[in-house]
């Protein structure tokens, strides 16, 4: 489906009745990400609307003019709200820039929420202020990876924690076909120009008391997971949780305990 909000023709989906869930992926990313990760857990549970949603300029959401800046993504992204949500309560999750996204929603439309889920989220938006670990694999077992494509597969060890033929899978369904539509010019324009929100949205949230998880990484170099303790002082309601063995792919370098930790959250609104 498709919607024209501000600045953008939005793609989405909608699965399930009952609470409405946004979920929003990555930068250069699609839906399909999320959906990898969160709809096998809302498959064992009832009355969860979930939304999966392209931001603009990435899967198959197109921009309009006037787009260049995550300001103007998140004008999207309430708009859409506005249009798709309505007047109703949801819970928004977000992954790494759409965590980002997410925290800048409570912090914009706080009201209009019932809590936030974080996976991996970017805090910093420039990466030289973040504190990041050096990237290295904990688990390599690259020699028995079956594979067609030599530069994806290279792709996915400069990215990889845990490397094995199950990531690699989990690589090429939920990131890669995401990466691979990322084509718009406009992308690399937000990201080296405009990427920053100012301020950035944890220092916008007001102690916002709705129920929050925050799930991050020991080994993730992509964002880090010192940076996520910032928004401790402004969520009164919050569990963090730092998970070893895994990088920004925590979802599924970690899918275990990513699951479990996630549905008992879930759990919570019912």
């Amino acid at each position: 489906m498709k919607i024209e909000v501000s600045k953008a023709s939005m793609n989405y989906d909608i699965i399930g009745d009952g609470i409405p869930v946004l979920l929003i992926h990555g930068f250069s990313l699609d839906y399909q990400v999320m959906k990898g990760a969160y709809e096998p857990l809302f498959s064992k549970l009832t009355g969860f609307k979930r939304i999966y949603v392209d931001l603009p300029a990435m899967g198959e959401s197109e921009e309009k003019n006037g787009l260049n800046s995550s300001k103007d993504i998140l004008e999207c992204l309430i708009d859409f709200v506005d249009k798709v949500i309505g007047s109703e309560k949801f819970i928004v999750i977000g992954q790494s820039y759409g965590g980002y996204l997410a925290q800048a929603i409570v912090a914009s439309i706080p009201e209009k929420t019932l809590g936030l889920g974080l996976l991996c989220p970017l805090i910093i938006a420039d990466s030289e202020r973040r504190d990041l670990p050096e990237h290295k694999l904990v688990i390599d077992d690259r020699n028995n990876i079956k594979y067609e494509d030599k530069e994806a597969l290279e792709e996915f060890l400069e990215f990889a924690v845990v490397a094995n033929q199950s990531t690699y899978n989990r690589y090429k369904t939920d990131v890669l076909i995401g990466l691979n539509k990322a084509t718009s010019d406009i992308l690399e324009v937000i990201r080296e120009e405009h990427y920053e929100l100012s301020p950035e949205p944890y220092e916008s949230i007001n102690n916002y008391d709705k129920p929050s998880l925050v799930l991050v990484s020991k080994q993730d170099s992509t964002v880090g997971y010192k940076d996520a303790m910032r928004l401790d002082s402004n969520i009164s309601n919050l569990s963090i949780h730092m998970i070893n063995g895994a990088g920004h792919a925590l979802q599924y370098e970690q899918e275990s305990i990513f699951n479990d930790l996630t549905l008992n959250w879930l759990k919570d609104f019912k």
